[in-house]
């Protein structure tokens, strides 16, 4: 419920994830079973620049990185915005945690950073972004870089907790707390704010 009409929803019960009334940091989130997603709004008209944009998910303890492959946009789906191409997604890869990227001409993707979390499962910031190729932070430590993060036109509706249209092997399966999709890229200084406001709204430990 994001007060700008960015909302998601899902009016297939079955498919409908269920809410907690204590998640992560004693708040209410929705947790998803591997067969659950929401959709949203298109993504690509969201953005000012299509080099310029910033998401940041909150995933509560407990998320499975069951049938995680070695590429992110064929792991179990976080968020996603794409066609049958596949052309932007987050997703989760073996016990390192979630990380990301878009297609445009080549696959450009952020892996996470060693040792942010202890094991799968564990409570996470995870914040992906376009800086002059596309990154990422997890729990306040840095990821992998990828050249070149400009967004194309065919990332289009958002979906929570499923994979990419297609193309991602697996949905998310976990409990997840709180989505942030901002148009335009924080600098470092907006990333820190967001990352303690969430860390003390959560209880999840950043670094920094």
């Amino acid at each position: 419920m994001s007060g700008n009409g960015r909302d998601f929803a899902q009016a297939t019960a079955s498919k409908q994830p269920a809410l907690s009334g204590s998640g992560q940091g004693g708040r209410a989130d929705i947790v998803f079973d591997g067969a659950d997603s929401m959709t949203g709004s298109s993504l690509f008209p969201m953005l000012s620049n299509a080099s310029e944009w910033t998401l940041v998910m909150v995933l509560g303890q407990g998320w499975s990185d069951t049938g995680a492959s070695g590429a992110y946009q064929n792991s179990p789906g976080i968020i996603t915005a794409s066609d049958s191409a596949g052309y932007f997604g987050a997703g989760i890869v073996s016990s390192d945690g979630p990380g990301g990227g878009i297609y445009n001409a080549g696959y450009k993707e952020s892996a996470p950073p060693a040792g942010a979390i202890q094991s799968a499962g564990d409570p996470c910031i995870f914040i992906l972004y376009s800086d002059s190729g596309i990154k990422s932070r997890l729990n306040g430590s840095a990821g992998s870089t990828g050249t070149g993060a400009a967004m194309l036109s065919t990332a289009t509706t958002l979906e929570i907790g499923d994979s990419a249209a297609g193309h991602s092997d697996e949905p998310y399966d976990g409990p997840m707390s709180e989505v942030m999709i901002f148009d335009g890229t924080l600098d470092s200084n907006e990333i820190r704010q967001v990352e303690q406001y969430l860390s003390d709204r959560y209880n999840v430990v950043v670094q920094g």
